[in-house]
C-alpha cells in the first residue's frame, strides 16, 4: 500500500479490524470514526493539538469530524487527499479505487493530477489509481453507509457490486455458475452480521442453490 501524503509509522496510532468486525473509534480531537471490516486506520499522534489533523485509511470508514476552528482534517488514501473542516462522509478505498460519499457539510478533494474539487452533500466522488481524475455523481448517501448497522442495501446496486462488498467484508470468494444471475435486479436489505446467514439469505433472494467449497461459495 502506498499512502498519499507524508507518513511516519513511528508517530501514529494504528487501528485494524478483522473480517466481519466493525469498530467505532473516538479520536483525541472528538471526531468519531467507524471502521468497517478488514480495514486499517493510522492516526497521527497528538491529534487534539495539531493545526492539521491527519489520518491514513486502507479499506472503508465513516467519518464524523468534530469542528475545530482553523484546524483542518485530512484523510489520506492511496489515490486522493480528502480535506474537511467539520462534516460526515464515507470513504471506501477497496478494489484499487477511492470512493467518497458526502452525507453533510463540505469536502475538498484533490489528487496528484487534479486540483481541488469541492463536494456537496449527496455527491459521490470516484478516483481511479491510473488517471487520478475525480469523477462526481449524485447518489443517496444512506445506500453507502448502511454497513455501520451491519447490513447492505441492495437497491440500485448490481449483483457484482454486492458480491464485491461481501467478499471484502467476510474474506471469502463468491462465484456465479449461472451467468443469468448477474442480470437480476435486487431490492431490500441484507444483514451482514453473520457470514453464513448472509450468504444463505442471498441465495433465497436470488432463488439459487449455493454450496461451500473451502472459503468459496458457489451459486448455481
Amino acid at each position: 500500500m502506498v499512502w498519499a501524503g507524508a507518513y511516519q509509522a513511528n508517530s501514529s496510532l494504528t487501528y485494524q479490524t478483522a473480517y466481519g468486525k466493525i469498530q467505532e473509534i473516538k479520536l483525541a480531537d472528538g471526531s468519531v470514526v467507524t471502521l468497517n471490516a478488514n480495514s486499517v486506520l493510522k492516526v497521527a499522534d497528538n491529534m487534539a493539538d495539531r493545526p492539521v489533523r491527519e489520518v491514513w485509511l486502507e479499506g472503508e470508514a465513516y467519518f464524523d469530524i468534530a469542528k475545530r476552528k482553523g484546524a483542518k482534517f485530512i484523510v489520506h488514501t492511496a489515490e486522493a487527499q480528502i480535506e474537511v473542516l467539520g462534516t460526515e462522509f464515507n470513504v471506501n478505498t477497496r478494489r484499487d479505487e477511492t470512493h467518497i460519499v458526502l452525507e453533510e457539510g463540505k469536502v475538498q478533494l484533490s489528487t496528484d493530477n487534479q486540483s481541488m474539487v469541492v463536494m456537496k452533500p449527496g455527491d459521490m466522488a470516484t478516483v481511479s489509481p491510473k488517471s487520478r481524475q475525480i469523477q462526481l455523481k449524485r447518489v443517496q448517501p444512506d445506500l453507502y453507509d448502511a454497513w455501520k448497522a451491519s447490513y447492505i442495501v441492495l437497491d440500485g446496486k448490481s449483483l457484482p457490486e454486492i458480491i464485491n462488498s461481501l467478499e471484502d467484508t467476510f474474506g471469502v470468494t463468491i462465484k456465479l455458475e449461472d451467468a443469468q444471475l448477474v442480470d437480476k435486479k435486487l431490492t431490500g436489505k441484507l444483514s451482514t452480521e453473520v457470514a453464513e446467514d448472509c450468504i444463505d439469505n442471498l441465495s433465497i433472494i436470488l432463488d439459487a442453490d449455493v454450496k461451500k467449497v473451502g472459503d468459496t461459495y458457489v451459486f448455481d
